[in-house]
C-alpha cells in the first residue's frame, strides 16, 4: 500500500493544511482506500473555563483526530493502524504534545491497542485553568501523550491527560 499525504501550498510544512492535516492511502493501483482528517480540538473551546489568552497555546500542542475511514473491502488490513501512526508522527514532529479523538464504542480496543486511554469522559488537566473535560453516553473518547512531557493524573476521580502545556 503506498501511502499519500495531500500537500498544500507551504512545501516543507509540517502538517498538510496549516493546523489540520489529510492523509490517504491508497491501492497499489492508486484507488484510494482509506483517510484521515485531523485539526484543532474544538471540542476543549466549549468550555468556557479555557481563556483566550490559553486557546493560541492550546491550539498549538493539542490536536483531534476527527475521521478515520477504510472503505469495508479493505479492512482487517492494517490501513487504520498505518494511518493513526502517521497521524501521531506528523503531529510530534510538528511539536504537538498530545492527540484526542471520539470514537464509537466498538473501536476501543483499536485504540486501546494503539496506546489511547479510553472512556466515556476526555479530560485535560491544563494548569492553571484545571480540569477541561468532554463526556457523553454514546460516544467513547481516547486520548493519548506524544511527548514524554504528557501523563496521565485522577482529578477529582477522573483519569486526566496532564504535561501538553510547556511548563
Amino acid at each position: 500500500m503506498r501511502r499519500m499525504l495531500v500537500e498544500d501550498q507551504t512545501p516543507n510544512a509540517p502538517l498538510s493544511h496549516g493546523g489540520n492535516h489529510v492523509l490517504v492511502a491508497e491501492a497499489t493501483d492508486g484507488t484510494p482506500v482509506g483517510v484521515a482528517h485531523c485539526g484543532p480540538a474544538g471540542w476543549m473551546f466549549d468550555d468556557d473555563c479555557i481563556k483566550p489568552f490559553m486557546r493560541r497555546k492550546v491550539l498549538e500542542r493539542v490536536a483531534s483526530v476527527n475521521h478515520i475511514a477504510v472503505h469495508p473491502g479493505h479492512r482487517g488490513r492494517g490501513i487504520a493502524t498505518i494511518l493513526l501512526a502517521r497521524i501521531e508522527h506528523d503531529f510530534r514532529a510538528a511539536g504537538y504534545t498530545a492527540l484526542t479523538l471520539r470514537h464509537d464504542r466498538n473501536l476501543t480496543g483499536f485504540y486501546q491497542a494503539a496506546g489511547y486511554v479510553s472512556g466515556s469522559t476526555m479530560a485535560l488537566h491544563l494548569p492553571p485553568v484545571g480540569l477541561v473535560t468532554e463526556s457523553s453516553r454514546e460516544w467513547r473518547y481516547a486520548m493519548k501523550p506524544l511527548t514524554e512531557q504528557g501523563s496521565f493524573i485522577t482529578v477529582r476521580g477522573i483519569r486526566a491527560l496532564t504535561g501538553v502545556l510547556p511548563g
